[in-house]
């Protein structure tokens, strides 16, 4: 005999709240970098700088 469909939703919820409190491990990042510009930031003017994605653990 298969699984039921009572079963089966409980499965699924089960692992929607497992998934969504995983989510909740670390907090957001503060957004605040450019508040208090750095000295050598001209407004108006390009400034080039390496950036890195943090996207992917490579």
């Amino acid at each position: 005999m298969g699984m039921k469909r009572r079963d089966f939703f409980k499965v699924v919820a089960g692992s929607a709240a497992t998934a969504a409190a995983a989510g909740c491990g670390r907090g957001p990042e503060p957004l605040l970098p450019l508040v208090v510009p750095a000295d050598n930031l001209v407004p108006g003017v390009a400034s080039w700088f390496s950036t890195v994605c943090r996207e992917c653990p490579a």
